[in-house]
């Protein structure tokens, strides 16, 4: 689902930008049980993107950007990825100087940009 509310600006390169929305956007739907849904909302310079029917432990939350982590410890590639791909959004996003955070809300993962430079 897709609500974008507005309009905003950002100073972006818009390659590097597009393959850290893109990243969450796979995760989101790749880790979602069948019959899920995702949103991606822009709502002024907040951009959020949620996935139903899931949560993270909150042990795990805090894991989440270290270089090769991984939820499934089994390193199943048919599972998931190397454990690089919130590593390398979180890259790009400091090097735009974006905030932005992980969190479960009320059974889902809720992955907000502030697209206001810090």
């Amino acid at each position: 689902h897709l609500d974008m509310n507005g309009e905003t600006t950002a100073n972006i390169q818009p390659q590097l930008f597009e393959r850290a929305i893109s990243n969450v956007i796979n995760n989101a739907i790749r880790h979602s049980p069948s019959g899920a849904e995702v949103y991606i909302t822009l709502d002024g310079p907040k951009l959020q993107i949620t996935n139903t029917q899931t949560t993270i432990d909150e042990m795990e939350l805090t894991q989440l950007f270290t270089p090769f982590y991984r939820i499934d410890k089994s390193r199943n590639r048919s599972a998931g990825g190397s454990g690089l791909g919130l590593y390398i959004v979180k890259t790009i996003l400091d090097a735009h100087k974006m905030r932005y955070f992980i969190e479960n809300s009320e059974n889902s993962v809720v992955f907000t940009i502030n697209l206001n430079q810090t």
